[in-house]
């Protein structure tokens, strides 16, 4: 049986805006205590788990590109990753060997292995530059998983 996992994103990166506040604030936000919090967020033991950020490309000219970064921990069950983007359109798609993208509109990306699963451990399977659209703009990301 199939399931879908849906995960929503907004194309800016996140910890700018936390460090931004952190470096507006110093008083209330130490480095010390950063690393604090990172400590507690961070699990006991390694979990079965799927971790996945974009990078922004540095690009000459200037352009909105990124790279897809994945952490997986999970064995043989997510069978496709698929991207779909709220208003701008994907553009310059480039995949690694090993990985298959599928585009049924230039709105999302259905992204997946030769293997027939999405490989265990980090890969950098995917990159891609968005034109048009806003700014900010959202992605949606779901996972196709068997159960």
């Amino acid at each position: 049986m199939k399931s879908f996992l849906w995960l929503s994103l907004v194309l800016s990166t996140f910890s700018f805006f936390i460090d931004d506040f952190i470096d507006k604030n110093p008083s209330q936000y130490l480095s010390d205590q950063r690393k604090e919090i990172n400590t507690k967020l961070a699990p006991a033991a390694a979990c079965d788990s799927i971790t996945m950020f974009l990078q922004q490309l540095r690009t000459t000219p200037a352009s909105c590109c990124f790279q897809l970064i994945i952490d997986n921990k999970l064995r043989n069950a997510i069978t496709q990753i698929k991207l779909d983007i709220g208003t701008a359109t994907f553009t310059n798609i480039v995949t690694v060997s090993g990985w298959v993208v599928s585009q049924t509109l230039q709105k999302d990306i259905l992204l997946s292995h030769n293997s027939g699963f999405i490989p265990l451990g980090n890969s950098s399977p995917l990159s891609f530059c968005l034109m048009g659209g806003n700014n900010p703009d959202s992605l949606k990301i779901s996972f196709n998983y068997s159960a």
